[in-house]
């Protein structure tokens, strides 16, 4: 579908100090193959590192919202 757009946000290290799982890693790693798999291209990300993350949906637009830890929210 032209009008969908694929945010995806996420993908930290919260619990995984010593990085040895890499579960949020290889998440994103799986999401993206099935994506590709699927002919589905990601519009724009939010992902990886060490911080908490919280989205905010706007249903009717589409619009999408990142508010990170000590950094504030911006538009994704």
């Amino acid at each position: 579908n032209k009008r969908t757009r694929l945010k995806v946000v996420g993908g930290s290290q919260l619990l995984d100090d010593s990085s040895y799982f890499n579960i949020g890693k290889k998440n994103y790693l799986a999401l993206r193959k099935i994506f590709w798999r699927n002919n589905v291209l990601i519009h724009a990300e939010d992902i990886g590192g060490s911080v908490n993350r919280t989205i905010r949906l706007e249903i009717g637009s589409g619009r999408v919202w990142v508010k990170t830890s000590g950094d504030g929210e911006r538009e994704l």
